[in-house]
This record gives structure tokens, sequence and C-alpha cells, in this order.
């Protein structure tokens, strides 16, 4: 064999060596080569030249490389650039810049419309702090959210029936809906909707509507931290008295996933600012966190405060909430 065939031949092995791959460093110090196919809330697709393609939770990955550019997601923007490893367990390099895992997502089509839904059932039993002191409550809630590059629909129901041994305490029930549009990675536009009804004496409704800017800090989907401001309208009817007033309301909506999705803690906070004197800004606050039995089910702990003031009275209605529930 002539020496010019012996060097193509070395050539040849070299190439074959070092094949172009995507590499996936796993926590217990593995290394998977193959081609990425695709990265999503709860797993990273792999097609290794040995094997069928298969799925690793994100949980497991440390890190990982590409050795060509994909069109990645992080929050609701695409960008088209090769990943690099990071020293950082649960972090990688997109174009020299350090990106949770958690917060990317792999696009398989830029144009597709990809829409994305989250939400859980739950039902919780509260131990009152507030003005019924010692009650205990049973009550069903419920969250769907549908996610895609430019749009977000939130639905959010809340029903509370109580009964003690004389009568009924509690019977009510809330629906809210909220739509976004994003600009940009942050800047959005909000219109919400708010229905609530009491069904005891003086048998209370309450609607709210109203629109505004907001901006979003971090995240996408579950792992987000928005603060939005809003001008709405608000009605409020009872058998005794009907009122129409008007003002600002300034949101918190927080969730963040943690020790690799076991654990989420969230955030609900509102206070409303009527253009009535006779009546202080109206807080209501929802705050704890999610223990994650299985992807689906959980064990929930959240503390829930409501405060009106008026020249009249001051009502404040609070209480611890442990339940449980599916995710979805």
């Amino acid at each position: 064999m002539t020496r010019r065939a012996h060097i193509a031949i070395a050539i040849i092995s070299l190439i074959a060596h070092h094949s172009v791959a995507d590499i996936v460093l796993l926590t217990n110090g593995d290394r998977i080569s193959g081609d990425i196919q695709q990265l999503d809330e709860k797993s990273l697709t792999i097609k290794p030249d040995y094997a069928p393609t298969f799925a690793i939770e994100r949980g497991a990955i440390r890190s990982f490389t590409t050795s060509t550019a994909k069109v990645w997601q992080i929050q609701t923007r695409a960008h088209s650039a090769k990943i690099s490893e990071s020293t950082t367990p649960g972090q990688v390099l997109l174009d020299g810049v350090s990106v949770a895992i958690n917060d990317l997502r792999l696009s398989i089509k830029k144009t597709e419309p990809a829409w994305r839904k989250n939400g859980h059932l739950g039902t919780t039993v509260d131990i009152d702090t507030g003005t019924h002191e010692g009650r205990k409550e049973f009550h069903i809630d419920a969250e769907l959210n549908l996610e895609s590059k430019d749009w977000r629909h939130n639905l959010k129901t809340n029903i509370n029936y109580d009964k003690d041994q004389q009568s009924v305490t509690e019977n009510m029930g809330e629906f809210t809906y909220a739509l976004d549009y994003f600009f940009d990675d942050h800047w959005l536009a909000r219109s919400e909707n708010t229905y609530e009804e009491n069904n005891l004496p003086p048998n209370n409704q309450y609607t709210l509507t109203g629109a505004g800017p907001g901006y979003r800090f971090w995240g996408e989907q579950r792992n987000r931290m928005d603060i939005i401001a809003t001008y709405n309208y608000l009605w409020f009817s009872s058998d005794t008295v009907d009122l129409e007033f008007k003002g600002w309301a300034i949101t918190l909506d927080y969730m963040k996933f943690w020790f690799h999705d076991k654990l989420e803690t969230f955030a609900d906070v509102q206070m409303v600012f009527p253009d009535v004197q006779a009546v202080d800004p109206i807080i209501d606050l929802d705050v704890g966190l999610r223990i994650l039995l299985t992807r689906k089910i959980f064990l929930s702990l959240r503390y829930d405060y409501n405060e009106t003031t008026t020249e009249q009275e001051r009502v404040v209605d609070s209480g611890y909430v442990v339940g449980a529930g599916i995710n979805f």
C-alpha cells in the first residue's frame, strides 16, 4: 500500500472517530453523545449513533453542548445558536451567556405556533384565622394556562362551600380570565375579567374588568415573575347596596421550581386602589408552596390574606391552607 493510501485511511479514521455530535453531561458523571432532537419542560430527547432515540429527565442533566446551531427558545423568543457546557450545574452557555436549562426549550420549527399548556386542580382544607376563627373550610381551585410565543390565556376558578352543624357558613364561587400579549421577552399587555358571587345573605356579586401594561422579569410558564398594572372598572352589588367605581391595581405573579422540580413556590399578590375616598386599598394575597410527590401529584401549603377597609369597618379574612391536587 502506498504512503498516500496510508495517509487517506488515517484521515478517514480520524474523521470517523471525531464525528460531529451533541454531548449531554449527566449529574452522575456519564456522558452521552448523539443528536439532541428535543428539549421541553420535562426531558431532553437524544438520538445516539448506537441506540434508538430516548429521553433524559431534566433533573439528571448537569449540562450539555451542541455541535451545530439549533433554534432555542428562552422565555417566549427564539434564538439560533450553539450551546456550550457550563461549569455550573443545571446551566449552559448560549452565546457566552449562562442560561438555566429549566428556562430553555428546543424549537422544532421557528414558525410553529407551539401552544404550551399547564395547570392544576386541587382541593384544600382551610384553618381560618380571620373573622370566623376556628372554622374549617373545604374548597376546590383550578388553574389553566395556554401560552404561545406571543399570547397567554390564564383561567382560574375557586369554589368554596362550608357548612357547620347549624347552617351554611360560606357558599361562593370566583372565576378569572386574563389575556396577555407579549411585545418581547419582557413587556406585555393584559386584559383581565373577574366575577365573584356569594350566595349567602346579603348575596354579594363583584365584577372587575381592566387592562394595562406588565413586565416579566424572568422565566416563562410556571417559572416566571411578572408585575402588572391595570386600570379597572369595578361593580359591587348586594341586596342592600349597589356600587360602581374605578381604580388601579398592581399584581405580582410569581412561580418557580426548585430541587429538580420537586418543590414549587408561588405568590399571587394584588393591591387595588379604588378612586373612592371612603375605601382604602384592597389587599388580596396568596402565597405558598407545592411539594411534588410525582410529576402529577402534589401536596400544597398556602397562606391567604384578604383585607378591605372602609370608613365604617375593616374586614380581614386570613387562613393557612393545606391540600393536595394534580398537575396537568
